[in-house]
């Protein structure tokens, strides 16, 4: 989650590019949210381990409300636009997120591997 919080400031950069607001600034709500999910996180965790119920899955839905509510209070759109970025933002986010991942395992699993420097790239673990 540390590496999605740069690239949720840049999607957020790129959504709203007509703000004039600075990277810094979408790093900071990045921040601000993705602390919000750890702490959502850490207490659903430590309600399951002491009721082992699944009631703690309630919890989850803080998240997409914390979210919308941080785009309608931070960059202040109207109803509309702010729906339209909230639906959007997920899905570019894991898109983005899978690219890269496929990035890499196309890199080891092609590149490496035909050249021969799979053990010498990996000969240090």
């Amino acid at each position: 989650m540390f590496f999605l919080m740069p690239l949720f400031a840049l999607l957020l950069k790129l959504l709203y590019r007509q703000s004039e607001r600075l990277y810094l600034s979408h790093f900071i709500f990045a921040l601000h949210f993705h602390t919000f999910v750890f702490l959502v996180l850490i207490a659903r965790f430590l309600i399951y381990i002491i009721t082992e119920s699944q009631l703690s899955a309630v919890l989850l839905v803080f998240i997409p409300l914390y979210l919308f509510r941080g785009l309608k209070r931070v960059y202040s759109e109207i109803f509309y636009d702010i729906c339209q970025k909230f639906r959007l933002v997920p899905h570019l986010l894991f898109n983005s997120f899978m690219f890269i991942i496929g990035t890499d395992h196309y890199y080891y699993h092609v590149v490496l591997r035909k050249n021969g420097r799979v053990r010498k790239y990996y000969k240090h673990i």
